[in-house]
């Protein structure tokens, strides 16, 4: 008989895993679904442009004796919006991992506040990051 894994509630932070359950992700690249987890408020970084976000910041955390976190895709940031409470987030944008598509120079911001617009902004300007772990499903099953 195998034993379920209790998820935390939506918002909450989960003991053990370095952050705050956001959601059941599906894969889009055939990989595993997964565990959306965002570190929590304290470990958000202040502002960096796009690049420095993506390569310095999510590399250095270190939360629970994981240091498995990166930044998070577009599709991740409508489901923290969508899921997070009041206080997980300052009222400010926040740079996803992803750069437009149609101009290189510019990147996909998500505001965290009033409304869930998603935007583009030259990659050189500051913004704030939430790294995120994402824990594939298949780890979580109990071993029998």
């Amino acid at each position: 008989m195998s034993r379920r894994v209790a998820l935390p509630r939506l918002g909450e932070y989960w003991p053990g895993q370095g952050g705050i359950f956001h959601g059941l992700m599906l894969s889009r690249d055939g990989g595993a679904d997964y565990a959306l987890l965002s570190v929590e408020l304290k470990h958000h970084h202040a502002g960096d442009g796009f690049d420095a976000m993506q390569v310095d910041y999510p590399k250095k955390l270190k939360i629970d004796g994981h240091s498995d976190f990166g930044m998070p895709t577009r599709a991740e940031q409508r489901v923290q919006f969508a899921n997070a409470k009041s206080e997980q987030f300052h009222d400010a944008y926040y740079w996803s991992c992803e750069q437009d598509a149609s101009d290189s120079d510019y990147a996909w911001l998500q505001p965290f506040g009033h409304h869930g617009h998603q935007f583009v902004w030259h990659r050189d300007v500051k913004f704030r990051g939430c790294a995120v772990r994402r824990v594939p499903i298949a780890s979580m099953r109990p071993r029998q």
